[in-house]
């Protein structure tokens, strides 16, 4: 019998992930709070449930676990970081445990888990520092780099730019790989993915953020292919399905950023409305300037204010032979990208 894998989330940033593990030949089941979630066809079993709905996730993992075939949990979703650790907990699967993840959700804990461990930390704006998403995953006491990203500002636009792997000497790559375990094994982490913003001061580098998951879904499930030959989510997977160790499931310290370069552009509704849709991808596409775009947002939803944090409808992607040439890609292809607003087109 196939094992099975519960996995938290179904929308489109999380098809990628759900296709690996069938890949690994896993049996997965999804969840997602929308009966309408796109991975529900691609599932064996789908169940309607909040990643919020811890006990009845839990109640769900068990059942799955009845006959000991259950590998464990896998989220994406930011939101099913606790669920994540209490079926662990409750089944005794690979996760993090439940007090570390509350701890990193925890501001004061947190920094004072960080302080305790000389952690170097920066809470104040970037100013100007090179922004950093790191990925790692700890599993069987060893620590997997997973790949680093660097975070471009926004525009005037609001759209935000991600791209991999950025120029960095390996003894940055190196430092900042160590900046995260640490920071992870201070709060407690010890099973399943981590990820952390940092910023790369004169100084060294810093955490301004610590996840008990990788940073972005649009990273792991549409960039680091690209850019590292394999995601870090694969390597997660492969290490539960026990496929071997996650050494040869990823690439490590200085192998990483070798390939192709690839990266991100998130699309923000630029104005109020009710999104109707994303025009000119088709052309941006022919164009070769990107390898695809994911649009996230369904339509109809209303976009009270264009600032805010979650109006991000959809991401477009691409590759490049250098991170400057990616970035170029991606600006220039936003210029024939539309985004719907209602009866209105905003360019």
């Amino acid at each position: 019998m196939a094992k099975t894998l519960l996995h938290i989330g179904g929308g489109r940033l999380d098809l990628p992930s759900i296709r690996w593990a069938h890949g690994a030949g896993l049996d997965v089941v999804v969840t997602d709070a929308s009966e309408s979630a796109p991975a529900a066809r691609l599932a064996r079993r789908f169940v309607t449930l909040a990643p919020t709905a811890i006990a009845d996730l839990v109640q769900l993992a068990l059942e799955l676990n009845e006959g000991g075939e259950l590998l464990g949990a896998y989220a994406g979703d930011p939101d099913a970081a606790l669920a994540v650790a209490a079926i662990g907990a409750a089944t005794g699967t690979p996760a993090h445990a439940p007090d570390a993840v509350r701890a990193t959700l925890d501001t004061d804990e947190l920094a004072e888990h960080l302080a305790a461990a000389d952690v170097a930390v920066e809470s104040g704006a970037a100013n100007g520092a090179t922004q950093l998403d790191v990925d790692g995953i700890l599993v069987e006491g060893a620590f997997v780099a997973g790949g680093i990203l660097e975070r471009i500002d926004a525009d005037d636009v609001f759209d935000e730019l991600g791209i991999m792997e950025p120029t960095l000497r390996s003894d940055e790559r190196r430092s900042i790989y160590a900046l995260l375990e640490r920071a992870a094994r201070a709060v407690g982490l010890g099973a399943g993915p981590v990820g952390a913003r940092v910023l790369l001061r004169s100084g060294g580098p810093a955490i301004t953020r610590l996840w008990p998951h990788f940073c972005e879904r649009v990273t792991t499930g549409f960039v680091s292919p690209t850019a590292l030959g394999k995601s870090p989510v694969q390597a997660w997977l492969g290490a539960l399905g026990e496929r071997g160790g996650p050494f040869d499931t990823m690439p490590t310290g200085d192998a990483q950023g070798e390939s192709a370069s690839a990266g991100w552009m998130a699309l923000r509704a630029p104005d109020a409305g009710a999104f109707q849709g994303i025009e000119g991808i088709d052309l941006a596409l022919a164009s070769r300037a990107l390898t695809g775009v994911c649009v996230v947002a369904g339509r109809g939803r209303e976009i009270a204010d264009p600032r805010a944090a979650n109006t991000v409808v959809g991401y477009a992607y691409a590759t490049g032979c250098d991170p400057e040439e990616v970035e170029t890609r991606l600006r220039s292809a936003r210029q024939s990208l539309r985004i719907e607003l209602a009866q209105r087109s905003i360019a």
